[in-house]
């Protein structure tokens, strides 16, 4: 089902229309939902984790028309997924374009920046219905820009401390916030969503 990047092939014009097309509606759609924590559980939660960039690839993949478009691979090593429970455990995830120089991209690509080897990030992944068939298995997606955030280290007061770097107003984190602040937000985020769809069905 993967095309390794190497044996890569452009699709023709309409190929290329119509992958504009579905790369940039996720993208049209993230701009136009500010979101706060809840939103954003209930748009991408299926997995929360935070940990390490192990490595990634790009890869071609097709979608049901048979068009090929650029993905990104990624491996992770996740410190906790706080959705599942599991710790210190690898895991991969996905997200549409590349980071490699020359590489297509799109809006919603993470920087190129923040998925290198070593780099610590927390992640809001998601499953959709389309991402078995174009990868295979059970994937994890990111699949838009405000579910990728930065961790930092911070001395403070003569204490290691690591920090949700927030990205500004509409994101779920808007302002720098402690990791372990920012885990209980979510542990409490997604209580209430458990509990809004146990009353919805």
């Amino acid at each position: 089902m993967l095309q390794l990047f190497g044996n890569r092939r452009w699709p023709d014009r309409r190929g290329t229309a119509f992958l504009a097309l579905l790369l940039l509606a996720p993208a049209a759609l993230a701009c136009v939902v500010p979101r706060d924590l809840d939103r954003q559980m209930e748009l991408a939660g299926d997995e929360v984790v935070y940990g390490t960039v192990l490595d990634f690839d790009e890869v071609w993949v097709k979608d049901s028309d048979e068009e090929e478009f650029l993905c990104t691979k990624v491996r992770f090593q996740a410190d906790e997924c706080l959705i599942g429970g599991e710790r210190n455990i690898e895991m991969s995830f996905y997200f549409r374009g590349g980071i490699l120089p020359g590489s297509p991209t799109t809006t919603i690509t993470p920087s190129a920046e923040d998925i290198q080897p070593g780099k610590r990030l927390m992640l809001f992944l998601a499953k959709r219905d389309y991402s078995q068939q174009v990868f295979g298995g059970d994937p994890f997606i990111l699949d838009t820009y405000a579910e990728c955030y930065s961790l930092s280290d911070v001395r403070s007061r003569s204490v290691d401390r690591q920090v949700v770097v927030g990205k500004g107003y509409g994101f779920a984190f808007e302002n720098n916030l402690d990791l372990t602040e920012a885990c209980s937000r979510i542990q409490s985020s997604v209580e209430k969503l458990r509990r809004k769809q146990a009353q919805d069905r």
